[in-house]
């Protein structure tokens, strides 16, 4: 795991977190730091982007995805935000397939934003928390994110 990520993320969300609301408002983070997401009519294979324009910040996220898979576009979010905080090289960032394509060997960046994002929406001391007494299907429902996500983090987590 990348610690910068971590710690980052846990920064963030400890920063953005409200006592009572689970999950984070990941769209209003967006907003607080004056990133404009703007929902873009990608091709199906491409989740989002994150383009830097001088000293303005745009986030494209998949149109389709926002309407038909929430849960999928707000990890999108989440992995683009992590660009944002975690790469200030001021580089285009596009991303296709988040949780396949990016190891940490074949492409530290993606694998970096994946981490991030995992832990801003997922943190691990409450998945480690939450797991025993409930399922993939309502961690899913509770975090809002895919049970896919749910499974991905809790094999990263050493959980299942």
């Amino acid at each position: 795991m990348s610690k910068r990520a971590i710690k980052k993320a846990i920064s963030l969300y400890y920063t953005f977190k409200e006592e009572s609301i689970t999950p984070l408002d990941i769209d209003g983070i967006i907003e607080q730091v004056g990133v404009e997401l703007i929902p873009w009519n990608f091709p199906d294979h491409i989740r989002g982007c994150l383009m830097h324009d001088n000293d303005y910040t745009y986030m494209g996220i998949n149109k389709k995805h926002l309407v038909s898979y929430p849960n999928l576009a707000r990890f999108t979010k989440a992995h683009e935000l992590g660009h944002y905080y975690l790469h200030d090289d001021k580089r285009y960032y596009c991303v296709e397939d988040l949780m396949k394509s990016a190891t940490k060997k074949n492409n530290p960046i993606e694998w970096e934003a994946n981490t991030f994002a995992a832990e801003l929406l997922m943190p691990g001391t409450l998945m480690k928390k939450l797991y025993k007494d409930m399922t993939t299907k309502e961690l899913s429902i509770y975090f809002k994110v895919s049970k896919e996500s749910i499974i991905y983090r809790l094999n990263n987590l050493g959980l299942i």
